[in-house]
C-alpha cells in the first residue's frame, strides 16, 4: 500500500525538503495543511540557507532571508534584473538630494543643503518623514558616514561648521522610532570617511588619516606616502589588524593598532572608485574608473576590478591588487558619478548618454542617463566576463546620488528635484 508525502514520519519530510530548493519548498507548502506547518521549522529553512549566497543577520527571520537570498541570486544569475517594486517620495519640494543611503531594514538617510544642511531619516517603504536633524546656521562640510556595524550606539558621523565658525564632527544616534540625536562633538578639521563600532577613520586631502576611538580615547595616527598634492580619501577599510585606507591617487596597507605602512600602490589618474570588504573571504576588493591615456577613446571609461588577496597564513595580504575582469562604460557629464561595489562582485553606476548616438544638437535633449547593474565574475556570475544590464532611464538627467543594498537587492537614487526612487529586484 502506498505512502503519501504528508504521511511520512516528521524526520523524513525534513529531509526530503532538505533536497529542495526554495520555490519548490513554497509549492510542496500549498499542498497540505501537515507539509504546511513542517516546511514553516526553523529546521527548514537552515537546511534551504546552507547554499545562500549572504549570510543572515542575527536577529532576522531566516526564512525571509533565505526566500529573498533566492530571488535576488536567481536574478543575478539569469541576468534578469526585473523589478520587484519601485517606490517614489518626494524628499524635499525645491532642493537638490546630495546624498541617499540605506540603513537597518526599512530606514533611508538622505542629506539635503540649501540654506544650512538637513539629515532625514525616512521610512522609506512608507515614504514617511521619522526624523530630522539640522544645526541652524550649519551646513556639512563632507560625507555622511554610516556605521559598518548597525547595532552600534553612535550610527552616523558627519562634519559640520557654521560662517566663519570652528568645525567639528558630531556623532548622531538614531533610536528604533527613526529619530536622530547628538551625542557626541568631535573638533577637529579632518573629514569623517569610515565609522566601524566605536572606532573613527579621519582623514585629510593629502596623506593623514587618523583613527580615532570615540570610546576609549585613543589615536592612531596613518601616513601615507605622498603621491601627488591633492590625494583626497575615499574609503577606510577595517579588517583584522589591518587598516587599508584607500585615496583617489593611491592606497595604502597599514598594520593595525601599530600604524606601520606595510605596501602602497598607485592606479595612476582614475575618474571614481569603490571598495568593499567581504569578512567571509577575508578578500578586499576595489572597483576603479580608470581614466584612458588614449586620446581616440577620451569618450570612454574602463571599469576594472581589483582584487586584494589573504595570504595563504591569512595574517596578512598580498600586495599589488591583482586586476580581475573590466568593462567599458561611456564618458560624460553627470551629477552623480559615482560607482557602488557591493561584497559579492555585483555593482551599479549612472552612466551618461553615449555622445556618439547623438546625431544633433536637437537629439542630445533627448539623451538619457541610465542606470546600469553588473556582475562581476563570482558567486552571483559564474562566468569569466562581466554581466552588464540597463535597469532604467532617467529623460531627465537629474540624478544626483545613489546607494546599492547588494544582500537585499534594492538601489536608492536621490534627484535634484529632491525626489527618492527606491527599486527592489
Amino acid at each position: 500500500m502506498g505512502c503519501t508525502l504528508d504521511k511520512l514520519p516528521e524526520d523524513l519530510s525534513i529531509l526530503i525538503l532538505s533536497f529542495l530548493q526554495v520555490p519548490e519548498i513554497l509549492i510542496l507548502r500549498e499542498t497540505s495543511r501537515r507539509l504546511h506547518d513542517i516546511s514553516t521549522l526553523h529546521i527548514v529553512w537552515i537546511n534551504a540557507s546552507k547554499n545562500a549566497v549572504f549570510p543572515c543577520p542575527d536577529g532576522q527571520d531566516l526564512e525571509q532571508h533565505t526566500r529573498r537570498c533566492y530571488r535576488v541570486t536567481s536574478k543575478w544569475r539569469s541576468g534578469r534584473l526585473d523589478l520587484t517594486t519601485q517606490t517614489e517620495f518626494m524628499a524635499t519640494l525645491s532642493t537638490s538630494i546630495t546624498e541617499v543611503q540605506f540603513f537597518r531594514e526599512n530606514w533611508i538617510l538622505t542629506v539635503a543643503n540649501a540654506i544650512w544642511s538637513v539629515l532625514t531619516v525616512w521610512d522609506w517603504k512608507l515614504g514617511i518623514k521619522r526624523s530630522e536633524w539640522s544645526p541652524q546656521g550649519s551646513v556639512f562640510n563632507g560625507p555622511l558616514t554610516l556605521n559598518a556595524n548597525p547595532d552600534s550606539v553612535a550610527c552616523a558621523a558627519i562634519l559640520t561648521s557654521q560662517l566663519n565658525g570652528p568645525r567639528h564632527i558630531v556623532l548622531l544616534a538614531l533610536d528604533d522610532a527613526g529619530r536622530l540625536t547628538s551625542i557626541l562633538e568631535i573638533p577637529t578639521t579632518l573629514r569623517p570617511i569610515a565609522l566601524h563600532g566605536t572606532r573613527l577613520a579621519l582623514c585629510d586631502d593629502a596623506h593623514t588619516t587618523t583613527i580615532h576611538d570615540y570610546e576609549s580615547g585613543t589615536t592612531v595616527c596613518l601616513d601615507s606616502p605622498l603621491v601627488h598634492g591633492v590625494d583626497h580619501c575615499i574609503d577606510v577599510v577595517f579588517a583584522p589588524f589591518h587598516l587599508l585606507v584607500v585615496r583617489a591617487r593611491s592606497i595604502a596597507l597599514f598594520h593595525y593598532p601599530s600604524g606601520d605602512v606595510i605596501a602602497i600602490h598607485s592606479f595612476g589618474w582614475v575618474d571614481g572608485a569603490s571598495v568593499s570588504y567581504n569578512q567571509r573571504t577575508n578578500v578586499i576588493s576595489l572597483l576603479i574608473r580608470h581614466q584612458s591615456d588614449n586620446p581616440w577613446t577620451a569618450d570612454v571609461s574602463t571599469l576594472q576590478l581589483h582584487n586584494i588577496f589573504p595570504t595563504k597564513d591569512g595574517s596578512g595580504f598580498v600586495f599589488p591588487p591583482v586586476a580581475a575582469a573590466g568593462i567599458s562604460s561611456p564618458r560624460g557629464a553627470l551629477r552623480c558619478p559615482d560607482v557602488v561595489l557591493g561584497r559579492y562582485g555585483t555593482a551599479v553606476w549612472i552612466s551618461p548618454q553615449e555622445r556618439t548616438m547623438v546625431a544633433d544638437e536637437a537629439s542630445d535633449l533627448l539623451s538619457k542617463e541610465t542606470l546600469v547593474a553588473a556582475a562581476f565574475p563570482g558567486p552571483l556570475n559564474v562566468d569569466s566576463s562581466v554581466t552588464a544590464v540597463k535597469m532604467c532611464t532617467n529623460s531627465l538627467n537629474n540624478w544626483t546620488a545613489l546607494d546599492y543594498d547588494e544582500e537585499h537587492g534594492r538601489v536608492a537614487l536621490g534627484s535634484s528635484f529632491g525626489k527618492v526612487t527606491v527599486l527592489e529586484l
